[in-house]
């Protein structure tokens, strides 16, 4: 099977750079997917995961938004914040979202609502992911 390569970057690391058959990504519209020859394109990504499969065997990435760019055969991922399944720490995310839940009972304010509001979401796709890679 014909492969693409990918980068994900965010703000501070490089998070992955290597090769991929299959992409699977959640843009702010739906999930998607990429394959070899796909058409050039850039769309927005939501919180989510992103699955790059190479020779049978899947990598996860937790995502927190970002931007995804395919041309060429040549995929970047730029994100806010993004994190490989086996760099995840499931417990200590567990703890911090039960910290972001009581933030969120105990907002005081519209900004705070949606901030705690944005750190659940984040970190509930850090479990969903992580959770993943103990499973498997």
């Amino acid at each position: 099977m014909s492969v693409m390569t990918i980068r994900v970057v965010t703000p501070d690391k490089l998070v992955f750079d290597g090769e991929a058959e299959r992409v699977f990504a959640r843009g702010i519209d739906g999930d998607f997917a990429v394959l070899h020859n796909h058409i050039p394109m850039m769309t927005p990504l939501g919180v989510g995961e992103l699955r790059i499969d190479m020779n049978g065997e899947s990598s996860y990435i937790a995502v927190d938004n970002g931007i995804f760019e395919v041309s060429n055969n040549h995929i970047n991922v730029l994100s806010n914040d993004a994190m490989m399944a086996e760099d995840i720490d499931v417990a200590r995310a567990k703890m911090e979202l039960e910290r972001s839940e009581r933030q969120k009972q105990n907002a005081k304010t519209r900004e705070d609502l949606i901030k705690s509001e944005m750190e659940i979401a984040k970190l509930l796709n850090q479990i969903r992911v992580g959770e993943k890679r103990i499973s498997e």
